[in-house]
């Protein structure tokens, strides 16, 4: 529920429709929305798409993965 409230925007990729937010996948909303629960309140962040691809690299999928998440 968090993570739709803090998306902005619809989007036909995540077959996703807000109707106070129309504007379908516009570019500044091309990213992950994240959440998580920190004490009793829900933190909300966001990270690129693909970001497992992007700096810093690790050798394996696994570990750039992991190196990722720890962000």
């Amino acid at each position: 529920m968090q993570a739709s409230l803090a998306r902005k925007a619809s989007s036909v990729l995540l077959d996703f429709k807000r109707l106070d937010y129309p504007d379908v996948d516009p570019p500044e909303w091309h990213k992950i929305v994240t959440i998580r629960k920190e004490n009793d309140a829900v933190k909300v962040g966001e990270l690129p798409m693909r970001y497992w691809l992007l700096p810093p690299y690790a050798p394996g999928y696994e570990e750039n993965y992991r190196k990722h998440s720890e962000l």
